[in-house]
């Protein structure tokens, strides 16, 4: 082994993109088997806000202008099926308050949590899409005309 020449730096830089690809490729399939890795897609909701509760938290100064909106949030789901770690993805019109509106209204979602083995088991996440609309303003009745 002492009389082999070292090897080539070509051929260390070939080793080391190998290894480096290796490493990649082992973090991602362990991160992609992760019991919280899963996008639940279409929950199974036991309790969910009522129109009620969206007026209730509806952002003020959205209800004053008569805005609507939308906000996507995401959330771990428990083993009991309650939310948590909730944090904002999108919302529109940006600024207007329905993110954070939406998150208050986290604590009323609850769903049925993924089993396994027939188990309950904890670490998926779901998305939940939230649309704010007020009702249209009644018109003002006009007088009959003669």
């Amino acid at each position: 082994m002492l009389k082999l020449s070292p090897p080539s730096p070509a051929r260390r830089r070939l080793a080391a993109a190998a290894l480096a690809a290796l490493c990649a490729g082992a973090g991602y399939a362990a991160w992609a088997a992760q019991p919280g890795a899963h996008v639940i897609i279409r929950p199974d909701w036991v309790e969910r806000p009522t129109g009620a509760d969206l007026v209730r938290f509806y952002p003020a100064e959205a209800a004053k202008q008569h805005l609507p909106g939308e906000a996507i949030v995401e959330c771990r789901v428990a083993v009991a099926g309650t939310l948590s770690a909730c944090h904002v993805l999108r919302e529109a019109p940006m600024g207007a308050g329905f993110g954070e509106a939406t998150l208050q209204m986290t604590p009323l979602f609850r769903m049925k949590p993924m089993t396994r083995d027939g188990k309950p088991v904890a670490g998926a996440s779901v998305r939940i899409p939230v649309a704010f609309r007020l009702a249209p303003e009644p018109q003002p009745l006009q007088p009959p005309t003669p």
